[in-house]
């Protein structure tokens, strides 16, 4: 457990303070107004608090967790109830419930990105044409900045970079299974594209869902939604399912390297 701990504490510290230095930099890059001290050194003091926080209560649960194994044993047989499916579709909506938890936070970080793109849009398309010539247009024409989009990209960069860890874990998992589907005459390019599959379908399920809620908190804020919002709200969700779609590349890239023999590694 003390090993696990430091781990997640070395990785936050150098989480927090390559972004840390990230933003001070693009900040001077593009000419935005430098965040103040106090800012640069509180609020990575609190992202590393947040991290071990949600952290601890993982590493605690691990520590627990039985001989490897026994794991290995555990997934054969379950990855082998799992097999039958009626689509390429179905077969990888079951990977991605194999580890909900997993895909939901993964899903997370998607809906999130897409949320505030969503209100973005909404504000900026929608609802300044709504407002055009009024003091909240104009005030809407202010308050708006590029740095609010470069949030919003770097929301869809975590995302990348959640559904590509989520891929490569279950890649790790399911190892034994694609040897299987490779010795039963799989192509390489066919298992593939079943985990480009289930990268479009967690950013296609977390872009609608982000899309909802973006929706909804244009209608709270100015109780009507603008003509555009159906449009905007796709948008979002394809951008989202777009990014799942090239987070998962590498992953299918190494998944369609397993050869068959691995099939045999626990018999």
């Amino acid at each position: 457990m003390a090993y696990l701990t430091g781990r997640l504490l070395l990785i936050g510290a150098a989480s927090v303070t390559v972004g840390t230095a990230g933003a001070w930099g693009l900040s001077r890059v593009v000419g935005w107004q430098a965040p103040a001290l106090p800012l640069l050194l509180g609020l990575p003091a609190l992202v590393l608090t947040l991290v071990c926080t949600a952290g601890l209560p993982l590493i605690w649960r691990a520590s627990r967790v039985p001989p490897l194994p026994s794991i290995q044993q555990a997934d054969v047989r379950h990855a082998r109830r799992s097999l039958p499916a009626r689509s390429l579709a179905s077969y990888g909506w079951s990977n991605l419930m194999r580890r909900p938890s997993r895909t939901f936070l993964t899903a997370v970080t998607s809906a999130l990105s897409a949320a505030l793109l969503v209100l973005l849009l909404a504000v900026t398309l929608g609802q300044r044409g709504m407002l055009s010539g009024t003091l909240l247009g104009e005030f809407i024409l202010v308050r708006v900045q590029g740095y609010h989009y470069a949030i919003v990209g770097i929301g869809f960069a975590l995302a990348a970079l959640s559904t590509a860890n989520g891929l490569l874990g279950s890649l790790v998992e399911r190892r034994h299974e694609i040897g299987i589907l490779k010795a039963v005459g799989w192509r390489g390019a066919s298992v593939a594209r079943l985990f480009v599959l289930e990268g479009l379908l967690v950013g296609l399920a977390g872009g609608l869902v982000g899309a909802l809620v973006g929706c909804g908190a244009g209608l709270y804020l100015y109780r009507e939604l603008s003509p555009a919002s159906v449009p905007i709200a796709l948008i979002a969700t394809g951008v989202a399912g777009l990014v799942g779609t090239l987070a998962a590349l590498y992953p299918a890239r190494l998944a369609a390297r397993v050869p068959p023999a691995e099939a045999l590694r626990y018999e």
